[in-house]
């Protein structure tokens, strides 16, 4: 099964995104390919039908939503059977132009009309795209600027679609959005005493070396079909005046990756640049760009304002506290079809001018305090100031690496120390909720940030001595803070209930995490949950809620399989524009996990007016659509008893009619809101709210606001003074001549919250740390977690402190920080004793005066003896009883363990239960458990006297009686008949209900005695059985304890007087 979520940079879960992955096999073949997309919360979730004959030895993954960067991932696999891929996706920044407006948007560059698209952005991290020479404002920078030659779009192309999203590989959220692996095809040295780069070069031949990530960005640039946008010829650039050009501004976080000069043949810095042309194929080698200044004049030693140094062998060395204004200057020579991802970028084999790269192999485990593995992606950062990403299967990860010597030996411990070295990843244990209350909605909405963890490498070491490929692996091990201190376990059966399931795939979600986990070959599942908090399990297509306290934990959920659902799996072709006259191609693959044979069939394929043509082949179908419309389309799958539905739909449109503008979302304040979605802002505190929109047509738009006149732009700078709930309606009209103008509405939810103050934890890898000679000998993690309602993270103002004893030590920590929320303590460094880690977090106010305040504390010990652990396993957390007590009696088991032995275990056990015990086993007699909430704690002690106890809640719910719903008798009155007796046949009926299960009908009686025919549900009494007189029906209904509840009704049979009665109505 492959799962994961999908998150913007800020980490706000994306709904709807599309994820395609393809499985590969040798040679890079394609096994399979899958799509789906990410549900409300960005998770999803592709059972991996059971067909293949090989287990494929690749996965790789494309996300794509409109208004963001794609992102494409590549991760090699080792038999697993359950998969996690996440993704972070970036907001892109678009504009529409139409072939016609050129003229007027274009400007003279060297006598050639030329179209300029600029991506801007404030200090505030907000961006917006502009057309034509618009300068930067005072507080912006031009974050990518594009020239393009209007002589080179091709011929046919109408419309030039630009979406651009820009990164910073110095930002984690950032560079968790890189597409592809961390390494590239081509021989950089073969560009030397080239001019710019070369689009159309192809290296896909060649072998691959690794890149460390300088900066990397997504131009897409495409024409009205959505297709990549041509070149008039792919020679156009060389024979043309002027070629295409990138400046893409090189932040000062960038200069130690800038590493050399690599072609000394140029003036100035000339630097390697890399292409990805699709999802599935490398970074590769295109040619040199040029380090220039905001006027174009390349940079080096001479420079008047920002000189760089340049080394004889090629290195590059920036003045310390350098703050230029520089950027990439890339000239693209040849070009024939739009290539979106572009990467400045360098070897490592490039980067240490005469000194050689160091091959390095690295294998390890990453744990979360508490011995739960890992799985996910990860980053090292290396002492070349390098990155690379890896992916942690099961808590184990191993992978090579070449590693620079330029700013440091990389065999040296040393070198790995503080930011030079560390791995760091999000901890989806310590992922937090911001929560408010829509009066408007009626119901709550949040959204979850997820925090990274940064490790330092120089303590993760294992081996003292750090060694190259050749000599061996260097293992390195990582402890995460864990908060999810509850625990949810249980079984997975066979249908006989007694037979256990081994690697059977459990799913447990809470709030937008999810995750999944296999059973072992007893068929037992087990995963570390949060206390207090809600959850979702599923397994064998069966699924559970509870809630999970630490009073309940370990949660106990069992399921038994009777027949699961069919595995299927869709891949949809993928095409930008379905216009009406074309066809599309569906694929399906299925599997059954009980071996029944499998129907399958495409139960719908229609519009409102109209059904697609559908043409069969295997297990592949070619729709085709001769009208535009909304086309429905489902795929059923049956086992006999079971049945799946896959469903999607597919626009279709008319070629070259006007469409109308698409509204992708809003942004509140930089974050992005899907349509009609909710988000909140604080009381007083200007918000700047934006409608994200485009035109396909290239059209200009026109923007208006719903009960705002004084807004009519795209964005509104707002301000509400009052806690309350607001609805915000854009409408986007683009504009035509005459009246083919057409609207887009969308509406967006604001709820008004006041300045609440941080919420602010530390999270420990531990509570206890093990010492040897006084002092600890594994590191001591701590993890900061602090979100507020105004202040973004780099803004609070946080202050630490630690204290043993009572008495200050915060000066022996400050060597020991990644970051103001990341803390790593090393071994060695602190000597036995209690300890208590300290925060202050102060916030900052819309003014940008000091707010509120807010204090953490975690406390910790360094021990030479760790304290025993223990837990509590129960038959059951939840039972039904009456005043006899329970069915079932509740069997608890105490799992003890210490490092050095275990002396006692002793339980506590409430009146009025009775238990026995056996070992550390008791069990509450089932005539005990009479309705009410029992506390049962158990006590370990080791063999120096320290004790650990763990608790569980049993609640006895009352089983209540079954409810009679409803008995008649019909008819209620007749005559008799001439000889006396019931002229008509009667009939009772009864209907019961019962909280726990299906009751059945224990007794029917009759008084006077008559003879009736029992049918379950009721009964009947014949005509001419019944005599004159009056009758009394009691029904007894019962439940599975036995519990009855008894209902009567009466009916009567009236004597025959000689009167005709007449009933007029």
């Amino acid at each position: 099964m492959l799962e994961g979520q999908v998150s913007d940079s800020s980490g706000v879960p994306l709904a709807d995104t599309d994820v395609s992955v393809r499985l590969v096999g040798e040679g890079a073949s394609t096994l399979m390919s899958l799509n789906t997309e990410t549900d409300e919360s960005g998770n999803y979730r592709i059972a991996v039908p059971v067909i293949l004959d090989n287990a494929p030895l690749a996965v790789e993954s494309r996300f794509s939503k409109d208004g963001f960067s794609a992102g494409d991932y590549y991760n090699e696999l080792d038999g697993e059977t359950v998969v996690r891929v996440d993704a972070t996706l970036s907001q892109s920044y678009s504009v529409s132009i139409k072939r016609e407006d050129l003229e007027n948007l274009a400007f003279a560059a060297d006598g050639e009309p030329t179209l300029r698209i600029s991506l801007l952005s404030n200090q505030k991290g907000q961006k917006r795209i502009v057309v034509g020479e618009a300068l930067a404002a005072e507080d912006e920078v031009t974050e990518v600027s594009l020239d393009l030659p209007t002589a080179q779009i091709n011929g046919d192309t109408t419309v030039i679609n630009a979406d651009i999203a820009t990164f910073d590989s110095g930002d984690p959220d950032q560079l968790a959005s890189y597409p592809g692996e961390f390494s590239a095809q081509g021989d950089v040295s073969s560009g030397e005493g080239q001019d710019g780069v070369d689009y159309t070069r192809d290296d896909s031949a060649s072998g691959s070396n690794d890149l460390v990530s300088t900066t990397f960005f997504d131009i897409n640039l495409t024409d009205q079909n959505g297709d990549p946008l041509e070149a008039d010829d792919d020679q156009a650039s060389a024979s043309s005046t002027r070629a295409p050009s990138i400046m893409r501004y090189a932040s000062p976080s960038v200069y130690k990756r800038i590493y050399s000069d690599v072609d000394p043949s140029k003036d100035g810095v000339q630097f390697p640049f890399f292409v990805k042309r699709s999802s599935r194929s490398k970074w590769q080698y295109v040619g040199n760009g040029t380090l220039v200044d905001r006027s174009g004049t390349p940079v080096g030693p001479d420079h008047p304002t920002y000189p760089v140094a340049i080394d004889t062998d090629g290195s590059v060395d920036f003045p310390d506290g350098a703050n230029y204004r520089l950027y990439f200057k890339i000239e693209i020579t040849r070009w024939n079809s739009w290539i979106r991802y572009i990467n400045v970028d360098y070897y490592t084999l490039n980067m240490g001018g005469s000194q050689q790269p160091v091959n390095m192999c690295f294998t390890g485990s990453v744990e979360y305090g508490g011995g739960d593995p890992y799985t996910g992606s990860m980053y090292m950062r290396s002492p070349d100031y390098g990155y690379y990403r890896f992916r942690v299967s099961n808590g184990q990860f191993s992978f090579n690496r070449s590693i620079s010597p330029r700013y440091g030996d990389p065999l040296d411990k040393s070198s790995w120390s503080n930011w030079n070295g560390r791995m760091y990843g999000k901890n989806y244990r310590n992922r937090r909720e911001y929560r408010w209350y829509s009066r408007w909605r009626g119901r709550y909405y949040s959204y979850w940030y997820t925090p990274w963890e940064h490790h330092q490498l120089n303590t993760a070491f294992v081996n003292d001595t750090l060694v190259p490929v050749n000599q061996g692996c260097n293992e390195i091990r990582i402890t995460m803070t864990n908060p999810a201190h509850c625990v949810i376990s249980g079984r997975v059966y066979a249908e006989d209930g007694t037979t256990p399931l081994a690697g059977e795939i459990v799913s447990i979600s809470s709030g937008s995490s999810s995750e999944s986990v296999l059973t072992n070959s007893t068929g037992h599942y087990r995963k570390a949950a949060w206390c207090d908090a809600d959850y979702q399990v599923s397994a064998v297509s069966k699924q559970a809620e509870f809630t999970v306290t630490r009073q309940n934990s370990p949660y106990s959920q069992d399921f038994v399989d009777d027949n699961r659902d069919p595995i299927v799996a869709l891949f949809i072709e993928s095409k930008p524009v379905l216009y009406k006259g074309d066809s599309t191609t569906v694929e399906w693959f299925m599997s059954d996990p009980e071996g029944d044979n499998l129907t399958a069939e495409i139960s719908r394929c229609e519009s409102a007016t109209n059904s697609c043509g559908i043409t069969e082949s295997g297990n592949r179908a070619t729709l085709s659509f001769t009208e535009e419309g909304t086309y429905d389309f489902e795929f059923s799958v049956t086992d006999g008893r079971n049945t799946v539905v896959k469903q999607t739909a597919f626009d279709v449109e008319i070629p070259d009619a006007n469409r109308a503008p698409t509204i992708r979302g809003f942004t509140v304040d930089g974050q992005f809101v899907e349509p009609d979605g909710v988000a909140s802002v604080v009381q007083n505190a200007d918000a700047d709210i934006a409608v994200v929109a485009v035109d396909s047509n290239g059209d200009q738009m026109t923007y208006s606001w719903a009960n705002l006149d004084d807004c009519t732009t795209s964005s509104c700078l707002l301000s509400f003074d009052s806690l309350d709930d607001y609805v915000l309606t854009a409408t986007v009209t683009d504009e035509r001549e005459g009246n083919d103008s057409l609207s887009s509405e969308a509406s967006l939810g604001i709820t008004v919250v006041e300045d609440l103050p941080p919420a602010v934890e530390i999270q420990l890898s531990n509570s206890h740390f093990i010492a040897m000679n006084n002092v600890n000998i594994v590191p001591v993690v701590a993890t900061l977690s602090a979100t507020d309602d105004l202040t973004a993270s780099e803004d609070f103002d946080i202050s630490w402190s630690l204290t043993r004893g009572g008495t200050d030590i915060s000066g022996q920590i400050t060597n020991y920080f990644f970051s103001d929320f990341n803390m790593s303590i090393p071994p060695g460094a602190m000597g036995q004793g209690d300890y208590e880690l300290s925060v202050a977090v102060t916030e900052t106010l819309a003014n940008g005066n000091p707010g509120q305040t807010v204090n953490a504390t975690a406390s910790f010990s360094i021990v030479d003896d760790l304290p025993p652990s223990i837990e509590i396993q129960t038959s059951a957390n939840t039972l039904y009883g009456t005043n006899s007590g329970t069915e079932n009696a509740v069997r608890l088991t105490a799992s003890a363990s210490d490092s050095e032995g275990v002396r006692s275990v002793n339980w506590s056990v409430p009146a009025p239960l009775q238990f026995t015990r056996s070992g550390n086993s008791i069990e509450i007699l089932a005539a005990s458990l009479v309705p009410g909430t029992y506390t049962i704690s158990a006590t370990v002690t080791d063999t120096s006297g320290q004790t650990a106890v763990a608790e569980r809640v049993i609640e006895v719910m009352t089983d209540n009686a079954p409810v009679v719903d409803r008995l008649v008798a019909s008819p209620e009155s007749q005559i008799a008949d001439a000889v006396g007796q019931s002229a008509l046949a009667v009939t009772i009926t009864v209907e019961a209900s019962d909280d726990l299960s299906t009751p059945t009908i224990s007794n029917w009686s009759v008084a006077p005695n008559v003879n009736f025919t029992d049918n379950g549900s009721s009964i009947s009494i014949a005509a001419g059985d019944a005599a004159v007189g009056s009758y009394s029906v009691t029904a007894t209904v019962a439940d599975h304890r036995g519990q009855t509840t008894s209902e009567s009704v009466s009916f009567e049979v009236i004597e025959r007087d000689g009167n005709i009665e007449i009933i007029i109505e």
